[in-house]
């Protein structure tokens, strides 16, 4: 063991190899497949949406975003694998969803501020939740139809930054409280 510094780094050996025999990987047996589109020989590009863990879309003004997004949501929204969540202040994205089992994990429009604020603590307090249910060793979740896989969607962004900002400087400045 070598001192740097106040830090000491702790050596443990094991007398077997951790990694010599396969360790099972269960979003590997989770398989919720999304038709993404077409490459340039027109073979459909499907991709296993369990197996990926961030995205962006981004792109100008009418380049067809939205249309995409729509079809990615819909599809991974019809798989009881998966729970659609977020946070939309347009107030459009999650219209088709009103009603559904995923509506009461997401917010639209600006109206109600707080409700963004309840929703982003309740997926951090499931996360943490999540996090601290791991097998010793595991870092990922076991998906199931009681434990789904969490999509959050932040649309539009930014649209949050302006009036919880607005409303920090000036209260009742239309924040909805």
């Amino acid at each position: 063991m070598e001192q740097r510094g106040d830090v000491f780094a702790r050596i443990e050996l094991v007398p077997s190899d951790p990694f010599a025999a396969p360790v099972e990987d269960s979003l590997a047996l989770v398989q919720v497949p999304v038709l993404l589109g077409r490459d340039e020989q027109g073979r459909d590009l499907v991709r296993d949406w369990a197996s990926e863990a961030h995205m962006a879309i981004q792109g100008v003004t009418r380049s067809g975003k939205s249309r995409f997004v729509y079809g990615f949501l819909g599809q991974l929204a019809s798989s009881p694998l998966v729970t659609v969540a977020g946070c939309d202040p347009t107030g459009l994205l999650w219209r088709p969803f009103a009603g559904s089992r995923h509506a009461p994990w997401q917010v639209s429009g600006l109206a109600d501020i707080d409700a963004h604020e309840a929703l982003l603590t309740r997926l951090v307090v499931d996360m943490d939740a999540r996090i601290a249910g791991l097998p010793a060793g595991r870092d990922t979740l076991a998906v199931s139809e009681a434990e789904p896989l969490r999509l959050v969607v932040f649309e539009e962004l930014v649209g949050l930054y302006g009036p919880p900002m607005r409303c920090r400087r000036t209260p009742g400045a239309g924040c909805g409280r």
